[in-house]
């Protein structure tokens, strides 16, 4: 029979309930310490079969001496008082979708106890502001569906897996929830893919080759950017620039006197004033340079962990250890229609990027301000969809919902700094993301000011490009990649 149980915010009751088998000490301490004073009620529900677990158990835990148990504790918590289990129901359900904020699994693992869950940035202390990638995960209460929306994380294990595994799963995870092409994962099959002529338990981690490959046969297309092989400001900006195109990615992180470490990399935090921070420069400037840190899900600690971009804001408190230095690899899981990578767009040491060839040729930009460009990737349904609600301009949007796209477009936004705070731009260039490499016409089309120049003749007409005037000199900020929490 299942057991529910409410308890007031007292992770302790629960722990006499549970037994330190599912909530050691040192789990216990953490709860109590990250988790906010908002949440007011906790529902406890045991046994709960975890899918993630139970894959596990049978595949590794089973055949141990020491016996384990099968089944988990699954904590619910909300952000409303409530003491009476009938309370939920579908009547009531719209009241706790409400103030549900997500669940904690408590699996048998001896230690790091804490297995999937999924927790909404709010309820967690020493949480970052910023943006974040989210999705929903449905959840079945007493027979009442209520819905998630937060990122995928767990503890590790320390046997079967490691920081490593963790990152993996949780990254392809949200692409699960999010996309159906994507198979969902259980740990144990994360683990399972792993190629490697040696035992995969007790695990002793990943290289980044086998995170790689890993996600190759998870049906991703990954790519490796090493640190080493760029400038600093040039995987400053890969670091920003991925997140912001709302693709989760997995970051090895290195620092000095301390072993290898994994991450996931989520989001990034907010963004400061463009009309401030670039008072006193001019030409084009990139928005990755108003984040100052990064948003990582750890397994070393609760979600949305901080990753600074400058050392001196590293605190080793609340999870923040790191900073960008101490990333030395991302690996990227692409989409495999995704072709022109960023450092295709940029100018690169031994190389001129068309994004520069672009700027020069079509772009009217005027030299004596502070010109901001913010630089992502989306799929084109999803561009579409957001200019045909939000768009400010008839023609613009009419003439970007009739244009053929490829699946996925690179999108460059270029703004003065006041327009950028306003959440405005006045140039725009859309990118083919299927393009060949080292093509300088891979443009789809260019905003520059109320000239739309489309990469296409007008009927029989012997120039290459149709153009046509907007009504409107400013536009809308694409803001469909990311989920903004304060």
């Amino acid at each position: 029979m299942i057991i529910n149980q409410i308890f007031t915010r007292s992770f302790s009751a629960v722990a006499e309930l549970v037994g330190s088998r599912f909530l050691p000490e040192q789990c216990l301490h953490t709860l109590e310490e990250f988790i906010k004073e908002d949440v007011k009620r906790i529902v406890v529900e045991y046994p709960y079969i975890d899918k993630d677990y139970r894959d596990t158990y049978y595949n590794d835990f089973a055949k141990r001496h020491d016996e384990f148990d099968r089944n988990c504790v699954r904590l619910h918590l909300f952000r409303h008082e409530f003491d009476d289990l009938n309370d939920i129901s579908e009547d009531s359900r719209e009241a706790f979708q409400k103030s549900y904020a997500g669940f904690i699994v408590l699996r048998d693992t001896k230690v790091n106890t804490i297995g999937r869950s999924y927790l909404r940035p709010e309820v967690l202390q020493h949480r970052p502001s910023g943006y974040f990638t989210l999705e929903k995960c449905p959840v079945n209460l007493r027979g009442v569906e209520l819905v998630i929306k937060a990122f995928p994380w767990m503890q590790q294990d320390g046997n079967l897996s490691r920081c490593a595994h963790v990152a993996l799963w949780s990254t392809v995870r949200y692409y699960s929830e999010k996309y159906p092409f994507y198979a969902q994962k259980t740990l144990f099959e994360i683990s399972d893919l792993l190629q490697s002529n040696v035992r995969k338990s007790p695990s002793s981690g990943m290289t980044i080759m086998q995170i790689a490959q890993v996600l190759r046969d998870c049906n991703f297309y990954p790519d490796l950017y090493f640190k080493d092989l760029h400038s600093p400001q040039e995987f400053h900006r890969l670091l920003y620039t991925v997140v912001e195109s709302g693709i989760p990615y997995v970051a090895a992180l290195q620092k000095p006197g301390r072993e290898g470490h994994a991450v996931a990399i989520l989001g990034h935090g907010k963004v400061s004033s463009a009309a401030e921070t670039f008072a006193d420069r001019t030409g084009i400037v990139d928005s990755w340079e108003l984040v100052d840190f990064l948003i990582a899900s750890d397994d070393n600690h609760i979600p949305y962990t901080r990753i600074e971009r400058c050392e001196t804001s590293v605190t080793n408190t609340g999870g923040h250890e790191y900073c960008y230095d101490n990333i030395s690899v991302m690996v990227v899981p692409y989409y495999e229609k995704m072709f022109l990578d960023v450092n295709s767009l940029f100018r690169g040491p031994s190389y001129r990027g068309c994004l520069d060839i672009i700027e020069n040729s079509f772009l009217n930009l005027p030299s004596d301000r502070p010109i901001v460009r913010r630089t992502f990737l989306t799929s084109s349904r999803s561009f579409k969809k957001f200019y045909a609600e939000e768009s400010r301009c008839t023609n613009y949007r009419e003439l970007i919902l009739r244009r053929e796209m490829p699946k996925f477009v690179w999108v460059v936004e270029y703004a003065l700094a006041e327009q950028f705070d306003a959440h405005e731009f006045t140039w725009q260039i859309l990118i083919d993301a299927t393009a060949m490499n080292f093509l300088d016409s891979v443009f789809i089309c260019i905003k520059d000011g109320t000239r739309m120049i489309i990469n296409q003749p007008l009927n029989d007409s012997p120039e290459p490009f149709t153009i046509f005037t907007l009504a409107s000199e400013t536009e809308t900020q694409y803001t469909n990649n990311l989920e903004v929490i304060s």
